[in-house]
């Protein structure tokens, strides 16, 4: 069973800007242990964009690791492309579920796409936190 402390504090960042079409890691979560290969990690999370003035749509993804290049956690699945309207704020929930086996000082991240952004788009807010929880 997971320990009480293996509960990290969520990660929360601002004003993170987007200046093209390619995949971006736009927040990391805090580094979480999984002490019992049992246990699962629960991801939640949340982003606040607007996107640039040639932009069409968002993709969304949760990934273990710290790059773009990490496994996607597809318990959590992929988020769009979702289409959005240029030039304004659109928010966006994730969330879902990772069985790593035991890991230590592994991390999450959320990243997202902006399809046909030749013009900076800005994330808002982010938020993503990883809970570690015991399976019943």
């Amino acid at each position: 069973m997971s320990s009480p402390f293996n509960e990290p504090m969520p990660a929360f960042v601002t004003a993170v800007s987007i200046a093209d079409a390619n995949e971006h890691v736009v927040i990391t979560s805090p580094r979480v242990i999984v002490d019992d290969p049992q246990s699962v990690v629960v991801l939640h999370g949340m982003i606040d964009i607007t996107l640039g003035a040639d932009s069409s749509a968002v993709t969304l993804l949760l990934k273990r690791g710290a790059t773009t290049a990490g496994t996607l956690i597809t318990e959590g699945g992929t988020w769009g492309p979702f289409t959005v309207v240029p030039s304004l704020e659109a928010p966006g929930l994730v969330m879902g579920f990772d069985e790593p086996g035991m890991v230590f000082d592994e991390v999450y991240v959320l990243t997202v796409t902006v399809t046909d952004a030749s013009a900076a788009s800005t994330v808002n807010a982010a938020y993503l936190e990883a809970i570690v929880i015991g399976k019943t």
